[in-house]
């Protein structure tokens, strides 16, 4: 369906919705904001959901340990069609086990170690816009720059050798797929992930390095001891996993919205001391983000809507974001703002993304390189002609072309 302005959708409707232009998915999750903020939609593959499209309800949410992110249980709405079910951590429903689990991962994720990499990072995405530089244009910056630098980042920062990091971009491509069509290469790229990193973990024990895996496997406390086998691989492919997918849109998303708001961008490169609290708006106008499953272990009322017992949720950030009940005009991109930092594009409360800290860094050295080497960039198509894929997994532009 399209969702033009003034349309509630009060009944199941299909979603991911079929939108023309982003405008229409603005001006529809709108309306819902101010008519309908707790909808019943059916996903593709038939099962319900509700989703949550206020800012206010989308924190409480994702507050609330009653919502759990453990969606791969049986009674959880698929988001994937074929018959692998949904990627989650099945430890996340142990409160004891989480909190141990983010006190371990902290100490290799923690602001001041994460800025230790910044020089490495921001060589590579130097090399890489040194790289599309010598291409032709037009180009897309997904293919040529945006979805490259996390992969190489994150591998730097895991300790990945370099001859293993196509392998790596490749299962990881995978695994970002929903269709059932695409299963069988799905369940290989997982199998394929999982005796990797089991592989890696082993040659780091035996090869320590200055890299993320080391530390993991160092990592202990007094109380709990150091993380299992298990526990460490699961770390290893959540941390690749979702670092690629996630911030490979974020920069190319953060581009676009920058070239599409030159006034912005001019203001950006006179003064770079903006680019911090630029990359917390840009992080806030994302067109669009993949929604936030929570499944929901006892009734709880959300919006005035009773959620009942075994449902799943998808807290639309996008939506939330254009909530002008805790952000004033929040459909202007303004890089000056003092509260954009308010988003949730990494989440909120005890489910706030422990990656955090790298993500924001890998922004940092994207723009900086991006600013330093392209001082002309500007969208090679008209805003209107960038294509998007809504999807429940991978949302974002399919292309951004672009010249200079």
């Amino acid at each position: 369906m399209r969702l033009a302005p003034g349309r509630m959708v009060k009944d199941s409707c299909p979603f991911p919705f079929a939108v023309n232009h982003l405008n229409d998915l603005s001006d529809g999750y709108g309306d819902m904001r101010a008519n309908n903020p707790v909808p019943r939609v059916v996903l593709p593959s038939g099962d319900p959901a509700y989703l949550i499209t206020r800012y206010a309800d989308a924190q409480a949410v994702l507050a609330d340990r009653r919502f759990s992110a453990n969606i791969s249980r049986p009674e959880a709405a698929r988001l994937r069609e074929g018959p692998d079910g949904n990627l989650s951590n099945p430890f996340s429903d142990d409160r004891a086990w989480h909190i141990r689990w983010r006190r371990l991962m902290a100490l290799g994720l923690n602001p001041r170690v994460v800025e230790r990499a910044h020089g490495p990072i921001q060589e590579i995405a130097h090399e890489l816009a040194a790289e599309m530089a010598a291409m032709t244009p037009p180009v897309d910056l997904l293919e040529a720059y945006a979805t490259r630098l996390p992969v190489e980042a994150i591998c730097v920062f895991l300790g990945i050798p370099p001859l293993d990091r196509a392998k790596i971009r490749r299962c990881v491509d995978a695994l970002g797929t929903s269709s059932a069509a695409d299963f069988e290469e799905r369940a290989e790229a997982g199998r394929e992930m999982w005796e990797y990193g089991a592989s890696l973990i082993a040659y780091k024990r035996d090869e320590p390095g200055d890299d993320l895996v080391t530390s993991l496997i160092a990592a202990h406390d007094e109380e709990d001891g150091k993380l299992s086998e298990e526990e460490l691989v699961l770390s290893f492919m959540a941390l690749i996993v979702g670092n690629n997918i996630s911030t490979a849109q974020q920069i190319g998303q953060g581009v676009f919205t920058l070239l599409c708001n030159p006034d912005q961008l001019a203001a950006l490169r006179a003064d770079r001391d903006l680019l911090p609290g630029a990359i917390e708006e840009l992080l806030r106008v994302t067109p669009i983000y993949t929604g936030l499953p929570r499944f929901a272990t006892e009734d709880i009322e959300v919006g005035g809507v009773l959620i009942p017992r075994n449902a799943t949720v998808l807290v639309v950030r996008q939506s939330a974001h254009q909530d002008d009940t805790w952000i004033e005009a929040p459909e202007v991109c303004d890089i000056k703002r003092t509260n954009a930092n308010r988003h949730l594009a990494f989440g909120y409360g005890h489910s706030f993304c422990i990656g955090a800290a790298f993500a924001r860094l890998q922004l940092r050295c994207a723009f900086t390189a991006l600013m330093d080497r392209f001082p002309a960039l500007e969208l090679a198509v008209p805003e209107s002609e960038v294509g998007w894929s809504y999807r429940l997994m991978g949302s974002g532009a399919t292309a951004i072309p672009v010249t200079w």
